[in-house]
């Protein structure tokens, strides 16, 4: 009969995977989810094989490592996507829509930014078509996709580049 309030170890938590897949920028969180387990197991088996856990800030925060001799075509780009319909949420995160009479180009957009190291995803965007008006012409909206990527630190950088006053 066990004495101990405490509820038994997890033999089947592989600490060497979980340090792994830590080092490879997996969250604690996604690591206690991915292992059924809690949050702070995870992070005391890292703690415990020496691991300096990240902050949560750090952990949403990703950083780009663009090569010097590489990083003016980088801002070529996102300066040209800008100069388009792209644009730079306040927490770093870049967004172009299109209509998806356009996808192929959303695709390779995503293209040329991952050879940057930039991670993206394209998503349907679920609207009702509804027409409008812009300076007395009907517009009626068609179906798209967005283009996201996740929150960099060098976009938030160039927000304030682009968006000096915040707008």
């Amino acid at each position: 009969m066990r004495t101990d309030p405490r509820p038994p170890k997890r033999p089947d938590l592989n600490t060497a995977l979980i340090v792994e897949a830590y080092k490879a920028g997996k969250s604690a969180t996604a690591l206690a989810r991915r292992y059924k387990a809690s949050v702070w197991s995870i992070i005391s088996r890292l703690q415990k094989a020496g691991i300096e856990v990240r902050s949560s800030k750090e952990q949403n925060g990703h950083y780009l490592t663009v090569p010097e001799d590489k990083y003016h075509e980088f801002l070529g780009l996102l300066d040209g996507l800008l100069l388009g319909d792209a644009s730079i949420s306040k927490m770093g995160s870049l967004k172009l829509t299109q209509a998806n009479v356009r996808y192929g180009w959303l695709t390779y957009v995503a293209a040329q930014l991952l050879e940057f190291g930039v991670r993206s995803k394209i998503v349907p965007v679920n609207r009702i078509p509804r027409p409008s008006y812009i300076e007395g012409h009907l517009l009626v909206s068609q179906e798209s996709s967005v283009l996201v990527t996740p929150n960099y630190d060098c976009f938030k950088k160039q927000r304030t580049r682009w968006y000096p006053e915040g707008v």
